[in-house]
């Protein structure tokens, strides 16, 4: 089975769902190690997962092939309302591709691609170059569908033990500081033929324990593996001049967090809310360590401690006030609507309503409603928490006189401070004032289901939604 080295602050329920399914764990950080009382293992990983996405909102998941595949697999039966993001372009490729943008102000540009696995884009920095101009570069930070890949000038050649760089002498990694091992594998970097004195070895730090065979093996490989990407380089037909690990982005909604905190709790004791607190950042993370610590301390108390953390995630997050409304898409878009005024709550089953004002402009439709956008218009939008798949905007004119009401469909809402945050499931129900419904972007909908993006249950739960409004409006 695929040994898998996991980080983040969903590292904890993400092993126990990986040992529970026959993965190897390495890596580990001491705090795993105690939890699952794991034996030290050090082996080179096939697969990394981790959340270095700065809204810590899922995952990243990178490695060998099949091995993505099966998690894949496995986040899409666990867990129903999961996004997948796949990556076009897979992790320390290299590709050519074309400069579409190019902005000398920051000396930063947008590129273009196109290969087997679908185009996408990426931005290079610190760059100088024109549009339209064909470059070699290679992926620092694979896109994940919409999402745009972080790209670099330099190409690098990356193995299990060694990377082969551009550079006039070998380079071992900092964290090898015993002398005589450093005079070893700069021996061994010495005598080895590259392909031209250009190159050089950057040893990395899992070479500690390895055998000089290994070693030289795997250089020659990776020298084979530069002399076949620089003949590419030469031939301008060749885009894809090397494809590197593939993934792909796992974004874990309402529901996902709560089934996480769920399979957390059957290692250690796990307050509700855990991982969408923290999600949210560090200044949330003592208060769950806090009440997590009293649940293990005052286990007499379990039930009270919940009740009183639940409770007070709501209140905290639920207030009267100005509200943001993060609208996510399926493809990894996020577009900020109209924020507004929370004006009604109740806090006994998480429904609240936004009251939010338009900008006039005739020369704008509705999206859905295809009605104009005039001056005065205001809208209110009723939304709950928990497993609830919409919510209902009602539109008005300056004379409180309906204009039409768009239900959004959607994953269940998280409402952060001063922010509502979901994932659109692109269809949509609309309801005019002559009584006239329509259901708008089914297609999408399926079309993404069709190109993984979400499971078949969820498809389905969006799709029992939209009969549900219909037969409600018609009645």
């Amino acid at each position: 089975m695929y040994n898998i080295k996991i980080r983040g602050i969903y590292s904890t329920a993400l092993t126990k769902l990986m040992l529970d399914n026959e993965f190897e764990i390495t890596k580990a950080t001491k705090v795993i190690k105690s939890r699952f009382d794991l034996e030290p293992k050090v082996e080179i990983p096939d697969i990394e997962i981790f959340d270095n996405i700065k809204n810590k909102q899922g995952v990243v998941i990178l490695g060998k092939e099949k091995g993505v595949e099966l998690i894949k697999d496995l986040l899409m039966d666990e867990f129903k309302d999961i996004i997948i993001r796949n990556s076009e372009s897979g992790w320390n490729s290299i590709y050519r591709g074309k400069v579409i943008k190019y902005y000398p102000e920051t000396r930063s540009a947008i590129m273009e691609f196109y290969t087997e696995k679908g185009e996408f884009q990426g931005i290079l920095d610190g760059c100088r170059c024109d549009e339209g101009e064909q470059r070699v570069v290679s992926i620092k930070f694979p896109n994940f569908s919409y999402v745009r890949a972080k790209l670099s000038p330099k190409i690098t050649i990356p193995g299990d033990y060694a990377i082969l760089i551009e550079s006039n002498y070998p380079r071992i990694s900092r964290k090898i500081s015993d002398p005589e091992k450093r005079r070893h594998l700069m021996n061994i970097a010495n005598n080895v033929e590259l392909y031209s004195d250009r190159w050089n070895i950057l040893w990395r730090t899992s070479v500690r324990d390895m055998e000089e065979e290994v070693l030289i093996e795997e250089v020659n490989e990776l020298n084979e593996r530069l002399i076949d990407i620089l003949r590419k380089v030469d031939d301008e037909n060749e885009t894809t001049l090397y494809r590197g690990s593939p993934g792909f982005y796992a974004e874990f909604p309402y529901l996902t967090k709560r089934k996480l905190d769920s399979i957390r709790d059957e290692i250690l004791k796990t307050i509700p809310y855990h991982h969408f607190v923290k999600s949210i950042g560090k200044e949330y993370s003592m208060l769950i360590d806090f009440s997590e610590k009293m649940l293990k301390e005052i286990p007499e108390s379990e039930d009270s401690i919940r009740d009183i953390f639940s409770d007070y995630v709501k209140r905290n997050f639920l207030n009267r006030g100005k509200i943001g409304i993060e609208h996510v898409k399926l493809d990894g878009r996020i577009f900020h609507l109209t924020p507004g005024i929370i004006s009604e709550i109740d806090k006994n089953d998480g429904k609240f309503k936004i009251i939010r004002y338009f900008k006039g402009n005739s020369n704008k439709l509705y999206d859905g409603l295809r009605v104009p956008m005039e001056s005065g218009d205001y809208g209110e939008t009723e939304m709950q928490l928990g497993e609830h798949y919409y919510f209902k905007t009602t539109y008005f004119n300056k004379d409180h006189e309906m204009k039409g009401i768009y239900y959004n469909i959607n994953t269940p809402i998280e409402i952060y401070q001063n922010m509502v945050r979901y994932v659109d499931l692109e269809v949509d129900v609309i309801s005019m004032p002559d009584g006239k419904i329509r259901v708008e972007d089914k297609e999408l909908l399926d079309s993404f289901y069709i190109n993984g993006y979400i499971n078949l249950e969820l498809k389905n739960i969006a799709t029992d939604t939209v009969k549900m409004i219909v037969e409600d409006l018609k009645k």
